[in-house]
């Protein structure tokens, strides 16, 4: 059975969450206390998740205004009488704790090496999301190189899906300990080389200019969402980036750029220019009042129309069946590439 037959055999199985051979691992460790380094939002939906499961989180961001951002945000989330406290500094005291460092800084972060070492103790596990910079320099920058795995926290769906990185002298205890941590939030866990892109961000970036396209040429968020929920998508694609927040898609398309991979994303871009970073800030594709459901917003019609006027495409109408079609072939593309490539063998 060649990549297309299991797509279509899978499903959004196979294509959403890419959870084929992933598993729930059972808690071996109690993750206790965590650090995750941040800049303003970032860091904010992944603490709540962590304070959800018990874990006592500090979030330390870049600076004073980084921090009213984050606590701002964190607060229009719904909070659980049971959930473990969060904290906001600038800084790391000197005698913080944590069981595991999860970096969030934005993928083209500059200070990220200088970040982690300011942040790292000796024998502290680390989670680093810079999965298109140079993970190998940035491993360097730790007391502990062999702690430290490349991480790709893929959110917006039922269930989180955390990917990891894991280099071939990792340390067999930090290994267990990130499966410890994934199965305490309740994440599944995909393990890959610690090679550039990992899968599910590389696929991810690939659906998202797929939909811009889509989008400007003639279908709607709306639309194309439902469209791909009646496929089988447990979220539709759009309302899960509200989810996760349109600046860290904004951030790694900056990151792609510099390295030389130019991303095609007209209207994301403008969005996240005009303060639509998505649930978290309120507005995104989606309109969340009072931090609730997603609800149509009728500008984001008006937005991709300017878009398209601008770039001269011709809209028109596109069917449930071709967005299905055109999505769906975008990432068995991809997917055939992660294979040829040895990031995946199957």
């Amino acid at each position: 059975m060649d990549i297309k037959d299991i797509a279509v055999a899978k499903g959004s199985e196979y294509i959403e969450g890419l959870l084929i051979g992933a598993t729930l691992p059972a808690p071996e460790v109690r993750i206790k206390t965590a650090a995750i380094l941040s800049d303003g939002a970032a860091g904010v939906r992944i603490a709540h998740v962590m304070a959800k499961a018990g874990i006592s989180v500090t979030v330390i961001e870049t600076d004073a205004g980084a921090v009213e951002r984050a606590e701002h945000f964190h607060n229009r989330l719904a909070s659980d009488a049971n959930s473990a406290p969060v904290r906001f500094v600038t800084s790391c005291d000197s005698d913080l704790q944590a069981d595991i460092i999860i970096d969030r800084l934005p993928d083209a972060y500059s200070g990220r090496a200088e970040a982690l070492a300011s942040v790292n103790h000796s024998g502290t596990v680390v989670l680093c999301t810079a999965v298109f910079q140079d993970f190998e320099s940035l491993r360097q920058s730790v007391p502990d190189p062999d702690r430290m795995l490349l991480a790709n926290f893929v959110e917006g769906g039922p269930q989180g899906l955390l990917e990891l990185g894991v280099p071939d002298d990792v340390d067999p205890l930090a290994l267990a300990v990130a499966r410890a941590f994934a199965g305490q939030i309740g994440y599944a866990v995909l393990e890959t080389a610690p090679l550039p892109g990992l899968i599910a961000a590389r696929l991810q970036m690939t659906l998202y200019s797929a939909i811009d396209a889509l989008l400007l040429e003639g279908s709607t968020p709306w639309e194309l969402d439902e469209a791909m929920v009646e496929f089988g998508f447990a979220t539709g694609p759009l309302e899960a980036q509200d989810h996760i927040g349109l600046d860290r898609f904004y951030a790694r398309r900056r990151a792609l750029e510099a390295a030389g991979f130019p991303q095609d994303s007209l209207i994301a871009d403008r969005m996240v220019q005009e303060g639509r970073l998505g649930k978290h800030a309120g507005v995104g594709w989606y309109r969340y009042p009072g931090g609730g459901g997603a609800v149509i917003d009728p500008l984001m019609e008006d937005m991709t129309r300017e878009e398209a006027y601008f770039a001269k495409i011709q809209r028109g109408e596109i069917e449930a069946p071709e967005v299905r079609r055109r999505l769906v072939e975008a990432l068995i593309a991809e997917a055939q590439a992660i294979v040829r490539e040895g990031i995946a063998t199957t």
